[in-house]
């Protein structure tokens, strides 16, 4: 069984009673603790010193050398200050051995420097301790402190269960600055209760209370350390600094019913508010200034548009990226007064489409399609254009095409040195020539002009049949 090393003149006190509580109003249930025998001893070596401890007789020298010696060397570790530690390739070393620290340089696996320093106990004594838990108690871990001196376990599950850290504590929330990211402070009845810091944006935070939190049992978790903020009075908003707001809220406003604050039902109440300092409140930014926190704010950023107008909320010059997620919006299916789905009205797009769709007939007739002769004149100019450019040879339309290889043989001997070559095949021992030059030069322009004049009929058939029949 491990035990909780208890010495009154050296460690801190993590419970001081100054009044009545649930340790000395009998809720939690309190065991003395057991006195044992204990020690302290410093060691110390190359100038840096650590402080243990232990249960039962003091141990001769050599023990508490072989104890304290690789906290040490760590230590020594940690304050190396050498700029050539941190080169590629460099090794710095600090290890125990036997009474003594061994520093080391090492360069590819080569000790270019070596220094020892002796391990010294410099103080130890013998004390009494009182220590958790009692033989009867293995469950009694945990300490409490009395006004008197004494030292008592208790079991941190009958804590947990009795304490005020729950639905109902005065201090769902705290004003205090945000130190860790997680911490116990103390209650005005003796419970501690686990806070975890709460981001509500801009860079602030606040502490809001850990229902499943334990600082009886996690000692790991620091002790929140600060003096609460100057608290509301009658309706108005105190400032909490970093343009937070604290502001009086009827609860009615923003919980539902279920649970139990200050004497009335409510439960399930929105992010940031609850009891502070046994005072309903809601906590929230405000980020144009103007002593309204942004969740009851109808205009969040001050530019003069409301919420549910203005897609950039924030002010931060760009779009929200969902209209209506800012505190204070309220849109169909945002989560705000509403579970449904969210629904866009196109009528005015719709509407555009339509007047666009009338611009192609007349009194719901459809018009013809050539009803202004656009389309025959540009058939009659590119009839006439054909007939010219089928009387041209390509050197008069003025392009020559050629493929010049240097340095290379092979395959230049075999590919047409002038702009067309008639190819010769030999099937048989005769003699086939294939002559396709005059064709390419008449075809290719007209290859050139029809292929374009089909796309563009395509793209205005296409865009013409959408407005017709997709509206």
């Amino acid at each position: 069984m491990k035990k909780a090393l208890i010495i009154v003149a050296l460690f801190l006190v993590p419970f001081l009673s100054v009044k009545a509580d649930i340790f000395t109003d009998g809720t939690v249930d309190l065991k003395p603790a057991k006195l044992e025998l204990a020690w302290t001893a410093t060691c110390g070596a190359n100038e840096l010193t650590i402080e243990i401890s232990g249960i039962g007789s003091l141990p001769n020298d050599s023990v508490i050398r072989d104890t304290c010696g690789p906290d040490l060397a760590s230590l020594i570790e940690a304050n190396f200050t050498d700029f050539n530690c941190r080169r590629d390739g460099l090794e710095c070393t600090s290890i125990y051995e036997t009474g003594s620290i061994s520093e080391k340089r090492i360069y590819n696996g080569t000790v270019f420097f070596s220094k020892s320093h002796v391990v010294s106990v410099l103080i130890k004594e013998e004390t009494i301790a009182r220590t958790c838990p009692p033989d009867a108690f293995p469950s009694y871990v945990a300490n409490y402190f009395a006004t008197d001196g004494e030292v008592y376990c208790f079991n941190p599950d009958d804590a947990n269960l009795n304490d005020s850290c729950s639905v109902s504590n005065g201090n769902e929330y705290l004003t205090i600055e945000v130190s860790a990211p997680s911490g116990c402070f103390p209650q005005p009845d003796g419970s501690m209760c686990k806070y975890d810091a709460v981001d509500i944006g801009g860079g602030n935070e606040y502490y809001a209370l850990d229902l499943e939190g334990d600082c009886y049992s996690d000692n790991d978790l620091p002790t929140l350390n600060g003096i609460p903020q100057d608290m509301p009075t009658g309706e108005e908003c105190v400032s909490f600094g970093g343009g937070v707001l604290g502001c009086p809220e009827d609860p009615s406003n923003v919980c539902t019913g279920g649970g139990v604050y200050a004497g009335g039902s409510v439960q399930n109440c929105q992010s940031g508010c609850g009891m502070v300092n046994d005072q309903f409140l809601c906590i929230d930014n405000d980020l144009d200034g103007d002593g309204l926190p942004d969740y009851n704010d109808p205009d969040i950023d001050g530019d003069g548009i409301p919420n549910d107008d203005d897609l950039d909320n924030d002010n931060d010059g760009k779009d929200d990226p969902i209209h209506g997620d800012k505190p204070g919006t309220n849109i169909p299916g945002s989560g705000v007064g509403s579970g449904g789905e969210i629904k866009i009205d196109l009528t005015p797009v719709v509407n555009e489409l339509k007047k666009l769709n009338e611009s192609f007939s007349d009194g719901g007739q459809a018009k013809d399609l050539d009803h202004n002769q656009d389309l025959t004149n540009l058939n009659d100019a590119y009839q006439t254009k054909l007939t010219s450019l089928m009387g041209k040879t390509s050197s008069e339309l003025g392009y020559t095409d050629s493929l010049n290889l240097g340095n290379s043989s092979g395959l230049s001997s075999r590919l047409p040195t002038n702009d067309c070559t008639v190819y010769n095949f030999h099937p048989a021992g005769k003699t086939i020539s294939l002559d396709m030059c005059f064709v390419a030069d008449k075809v290719k322009p007209l290859l050139f002009w029809l292929f374009g004049l089909l796309t563009a009929w395509h793209i205005f058939y296409t865009i013409n049949k959408t407005l017709r029949e997709g509206i």
